[in-house]
């Protein structure tokens, strides 16, 4: 009990400025220390989880969006394979050079592909068709190529 009171009694002992500083120390500086600590945790903690939460909604954007594409591709590749005039342009043997560019501009598919398809830069079909030229969508598959594959 007497711990309380040899304080007190030094406390008492000390000149007013001291005091003063003491009183405003432990009753202003403190306590705005503490609390300044804790509202600086708790902003933290609600910036993360907004920026989580913001990480988390881009990813599943950006998730979204590599699977529209991925998934328009595929569909129009499906059909690429699918088609029969293209199965026909590419099997043909050509007698000439104009009859086979007169057939490539017939065939606008690929083209309009490309055309519609933002997400298309080119489309390169490849063949082994002697009777064919490089030309637009049409690729003559030489040695190396093949190779690639």
């Amino acid at each position: 009990m007497e711990r309380p009171f040899k304080l007190i009694s030094y406390f008492n002992r000390l000149k007013i400025r001291k005091q003063l500083f003491l009183i405003y120390f432990f009753a202003g500086i403190i306590p705005v220390f503490v609390i300044g600590m804790y509202l600086l945790l708790v902003t933290q903690r609600l910036v993360m989880h907004q920026h989580q939460t913001q990480l988390n909604a881009e990813n599943v954007r950006v998730s979204n969006i590599i699977f529209n594409v991925t998934s328009s591709l595929v569909n129009i590749s499906d059909e690429i394979y699918k088609d029969d005039d293209l199965k026909r342009i590419i099997s043909t043997k050509y007698s000439s050079e104009s009859e086979f560019f007169a057939a490539c501009r017939s065939y606008a598919k690929l083209s309009n592909y490309q055309q519609y398809y933002a997400e298309i830069a080119s489309i390169d079909l490849y063949t082994t068709n002697k009777t064919m030229q490089d030309y637009e969508h049409f690729k003559i598959a030489t040695d190396e190529i093949k190779d690639t594959f």
